[in-house]
């Protein structure tokens, strides 16, 4: 088992003489590592999962509101895709998990090969001997291929198992819940809960397979903080970099104006934005070093023409629901608010039932009520009755 961990490791592999054939980045020189990888789980895929996330996130937080300001998030298609391709996914490495049982050191070779640049002291005896790459047994490149398809549906299942461990905690929790704009259905409530429980469920029976409780542990930490550490980079950098252009702008500005006091206070925040910023570039250093990226290296590449289908559709999902949140549309919720209604036309009658005549013919007189006590006192009126 060192050997599949000296080929995977980039500091020990020798490639000398080789051409690099394929699109992975791991075994960029070696593509039967990839044979068994499947494109579900290429970047177009995962991507355009991603899109549909987010196009679930933008309904909830800013879909119709209620009386009370809440949105009332149903089931939908994007929401069933959303949990179901991850279901799909923990499903599948439950079953590859499975059949990988009784292989040795399996646990061992999912960490090497999902996590290459990450220390291996104290998981076992190592040989950092260098290997060349043109000569690979083929016990390690079989190996190596099982564990390769291995890890398509890992990283997706614990990006899903991390996203609802956050939205679980402002769906159920008393005090969180109150502070979020959502009130799902329990049909919605429900399926999400239902689908995170499976996915939790599969993940746990994963590790239990995997035959080494250490190791396991270890793929459990990389794995379940991944995510959040790549959301914190890029929410970091996003907010840094954007105050730092929107800062130079305004230093900009205000030397065009020559105005000294804007030069300088902005100089000022600019500086200090600067040097929070020294936290998050950090974070991105260590994120790329240590290559922990969300969507798993398969060798499948963005421009294959499943690929480009998928995040295609991925795309238009969360356009059509961006314009159906920010277009402006009539609601039933502000007639409410305001207490206008439309009226239907009324028809005022005798006691008998028969119409007032005026000038021989039935005449109908039509209004329209603005106001509760109005439409009162028109009941009350005596010696005539109001039908509709």
């Amino acid at each position: 088992m060192t050997s599949i961990c000296n080929y995977s490791h980039p500091e020990l592999q020798i490639f000398d003489g080789l051409e690099r054939r394929g699109a992975g980045v791991l075994f960029p020189y070696s593509p039967e590592f990839y044979e068994l990888a499947s494109g579900l789980y290429g970047p177009g895929s995962i991507l355009a999962w991603h899109f549909l996330v987010a196009s679930v996130a933008f309904h909830w937080l800013y879909g119709p509101r209620d009386a009370q300001g809440h949105t009332r998030p149903g089931m939908s298609t994007d929401l069933l895709a959303v949990v179901a391709y991850p279901v799909f996914a923990a499903t599948d490495l439950l079953v590859q998990a499975i059949r990988m049982v009784g292989t040795e050191h399996r646990a061992l070779a999912l960490f090497c090969l999902r996590h290459p640049a990450a220390a291996l002291e104290g998981l076992g005896e190592f040989d950092h001997t260098p290997l060349s790459l043109a000569d690979i047994p083929p016990d390690v490149v079989s190996l190596g291929q099982r564990v390769v398809e291995m890890t398509g549906p890992l990283a997706v299942s614990y990006v899903f198992a991390d996203v609802c461990f956050v939205l679980a905690i402002f769906v159920v929790s008393p005090g969180p819940a109150e502070k979020v704009p959502w009130r799902p259905t329990a049909a919605a409530k429900v399926y999400v809960l239902a689908g995170y429980a499976y996915v939790a469920l599969a993940l746990v029976i994963f590790h239990m397979s995997l035959g080494s409780l250490g190791i396991s542990t270890v793929i459990f930490i990389y794995e379940a903080a991944q995510p959040f550490l790549l959301a914190l980079m890029i929410g970091t950098g996003v907010v840094f970099g954007g105050s730092s252009v929107v800062l130079l702008i305004s230093c900009i500005i205000g030397l065009v104006r020559r105005d000294r006091a804007m030069v300088v206070e902005y100089t000022q925040h600019l500086g200090w934005c600067l040097v929070a910023s020294i936290a998050p570039t950090v974070l991105t250093a260590i994120v790329v070093t240590s290559r922990a990226f969300l969507i798993p290296d398969l060798a499948v590449t963005i421009d294959e023409r499943d690929q480009l289908a998928a995040l295609i559709a991925g795309v238009v999902a969360l356009a059509y629901t961006m314009y159906k949140t920010f277009w402006p549309r009539e609601r039933l919720e502000t007639e409410e608010e305001t207490g206008v209604e439309e009226m239907q036309g009324l028809t005022v009658v005798d006691d008998d039932g028969a119409e007032p005549e005026a000038n021989g013919s039935a005449q109908r007189r039509t209004f329209q009520r603005k106001e509760r006590t109005a439409y009162d006192d028109r009941i009350a009126s005596p010696g005539r009755s109001i039908t509709f």
